[in-house]
């Protein structure tokens, strides 16, 4: 017995045409269907690797609105009350007060004691005139600026013990002064006339030159020596006055 010969493939368009009618309608509509799926899953694919759009920013700008002539006008300036600057008045300078003392300017004894009452000799200037005679004097025989030697004279008793006679007569002494002993000193007779006190400054040897300063022999002692001796009134242990003077020269060995 033949058999009858194999059928050939067909091709999808003639397996498209031997479809109905209405057949190849509907796969023409779902090809159509199914091609605009596609498109929209490419495009929502594609879309989604762009980088967002950002929205366009608008710039505001503030304006503060000038103030116009008119309103310059309405609102007036306050007036400056001036002001008074009180004048500075200049402080005085304070002039420069030296106390009076041994080896000092005469100078310094007229402006605390005002002019001498007694200035017959060049190199003597007297103060306080009493019934003694001054009750103080001062010599200027080294040098006629300087003071080497001072006369104190006791007045109504001032001198009446060794404290207060040493409160007048230590008033000029030079404020470095250093007492270096006291002796006692006589008369003639050998009675005790009063006593004398040795001091020395160093401030007082710039005052004179070195061979001014000697001692009761004329011989030379340290620059910047000087004594004071009390003198005791006659018959008595008070004080009735003091001599200041440079060097050693009143104490008797």
């Amino acid at each position: 017995m033949q058999q009858p010969p194999p059928r050939g493939r067909r091709s999808f368009w003639q397996w498209y045409r031997a479809q109905t009618r209405f057949a190849r309608i509907g796969l023409g509509c779902a090809s159509i269907f199914v091609a605009l799926l596609l498109c929209t899953v490419a495009l929502t694919v594609y879309g989604s690797t762009l980088p967002p759009t950002r929205a366009p920013t608008h710039a505001v700008i503030l304006t503060t609105p000038r103030p116009t002539a008119t309103q310059a006008t309405q609102a007036p300036r306050p007036t400056a009350t001036p002001t008074t600057t009180p004048t500075r008045t200049p402080t005085p300078t304070p002039s420069k007060v030296t106390v009076p003392h041994l080896g000092g300017a005469i100078t310094d004894f007229i402006a605390k004691y005002g002019q001498p009452v007694d200035h017959s000799d060049p190199y003597t200037y007297g103060w306080f005139r009493g019934n003694n005679g001054d009750s103080l004097r001062v010599s200027t025989l080294i040098d006629p600026h300087h003071v080497d030697e001072i006369d104190v004279q006791a007045v109504n008793g001032d001198m009446s013990n060794t404290a207060s006679a040493s409160a007048l007569c230590t008033a000029f002494n030079p404020s470095d002064a250093r007492q270096l002993r006291r002796v006692p000193v006589t008369d003639p007779s050998g009675l005790d006339s009063g006593f004398d006190v040795v001091y020395i400054s160093s401030s007082l040897a710039r005052e004179d030159t070195s061979d001014q300063y000697q001692d009761s022999q004329q011989n030379n002692v340290t620059p910047g020596t000087f004594d004071i001796k009390y003198n005791y009134m006659p018959g008595t242990q008070s004080i009735g006055s003091c001599e200041v003077l440079i060097g050693d020269q009143q104490e008797v060995p």
